[in-house]
């Protein structure tokens, strides 16, 4: 598991379903900042992590 303060999408809903959350790389590791950028390629990975999670869920 990966600590993370980011758990304002899922501290509510983790009281009635299990919940996770998906990290793609930010330069500098800068998030929640102006400044924070992710690259198209790490948006596009973390979209198909996301898609290809989904259906092994649905399956």
């Amino acid at each position: 598991p990966m600590v993370s303060r980011a758990y304002h999408d899922s501290l509510f809903i983790a009281r009635i379903a299990p919940v996770a959350m998906l990290f793609i790389p930010c330069r500098h590791g800068y998030s929640h900042r102006p400044d924070e950028f992710a690259s198209p390629e790490d948006i596009a990975r973390g979209a198909l992590v996301l898609a290809q999670t989904l259906a092994t869920l649905s399956a």
